[in-house]
């Protein structure tokens, strides 16, 4: 019996080891290729963000930028520029992001070995999104803080939602998908007194940390209407050509057909409501969004990318059940 408990706790850490490893080395990687396949944008170079003077809306996701200039004060080599410490930060949160989507979908596949290498298809969908595009240093963190407000909602422990959902909105105004997941989530499950507090308390954060960032940053250049660009026009117009269509379809590595196809092999309650998010983030997005920058559907993929593992144990479960298949 000890020997089996043993047993059994060596291989859990092997497992962890070799996780930690595979998901360093990818993420490395990964960081290489966006390096080389993105570019920064002008009016938001990592010197201006940390500087503060970039344009709005970019210097409002300060979190980042703020970050790297409590960095810079560190005895680091001459050789490390201001865009190396971004690059710092951006390694560590696609590593805490491996970490974490594993940590969600222990939720709904048990096996340990499993669910680690399973995590590690995060690697398939992240550069049809973050590779070829522009290079913001807020969408890695943005990704991160998304699958962890993700795993806080599922668990309902606020004590951590809250902490989260306030750095998380210094880092990007798009918590309020946060706040909308919550309440598809919560329908239904909750009281309706539970679910106006926790909308009212998240609503008021998110205006509070707005208005402290508009303040903070009143004199710098804008682009629209400083939080955001009205889009809408422009966007209708894009549909229009048949490359943005195509690239659209390519989002989340073509996985939103097979959830499409198969939604119905999704076992979890809350990952079936999760999938609810899509259509309103679209609409917004078209609104507020460059529709055919695809880093901008990216807090999506682990809603998207979890939806379609439950899918492929629902056929697996299915094709188990009737080996012998047809006739």
């Amino acid at each position: 019996m000890g020997r089996t408990v043993e047993r059994s706790s060596f291989t859990s850490a092997t497992i962890d080891l070799l996780f930690v490893l595979v998901s360093v080395l990818l993420s490395y990687h990964f960081l290489h290729w966006r390096l080389a396949g993105d570019k920064v944008y002008d009016l938001a170079t990592p010197d201006m963000l940390v500087a503060g003077a970039a344009y709005l809306p970019f210097q409002y996701r300060a979190l980042v930028p703020w970050l790297v200039r409590a960095l810079a004060q560190l005895p680091w080599p001459q050789s490390v520029s201001t865009l190396n410490l971004f690059l710092i930060v951006e390694f560590i949160s696609i590593v805490l992001l491996c970490a974490a989507f594993r940590r969600y979908l222990s939720f709904f596949i048990e096996n340990k070995p499993l669910n680690s290498l399973l995590a590690l298809s995060l690697f398939y969908v992240l550069p049809f999104h973050f590779i070829g595009s522009f290079w913001y240093p807020w969408d890695m963190p943005s990704l991160l803080f998304f699958t962890l407000g993700l795993i806080s909602l599922y668990e309902q422990k606020w004590q951590w939602y809250y902490p989260l959902f306030v750095v998380a909105t210094f880092n990007r105004e798009t918590t309020y998908f946060l706040s909308l997941l919550y309440l598809l989530t919560a329908i239904g499950k909750t009281s309706w007194r539970t679910i106006a507090l926790h909308t009212s308390a998240q609503l008021l954060l998110w205006v509070v940390i707005k208005l402290l960032l508009y303040y903070l940053y009143l004199d710098n250049p804008r682009l629209g209407y400083g939080l955001f660009e009205l889009q809408l026009g422009e966007n209708l117009n894009w549909l229009r050509e048949p490359a943005v269509i195509l690239g659209l379809l390519s989002l989340w590595g073509f996985l939103w057909l097979p959830l499409i196809l198969w939604r119905h092999l999704v076992q979890s309650e809350f990952v079936k409501r999760t999938v609810l998010l899509l259509p309103p983030f679209f609409g917004i997005m078209l609104v507020v969004g460059v529709i055919d920058e695809l880093r901008i559907y990216g807090e999506l993929i682990p809603i998207v990318l979890s939806a379609f593992l439950l899918i492929l144990k629902g056929l697996f479960r299915t094709a188990e059940a009737d080996p012998a298949g047809p006739g």
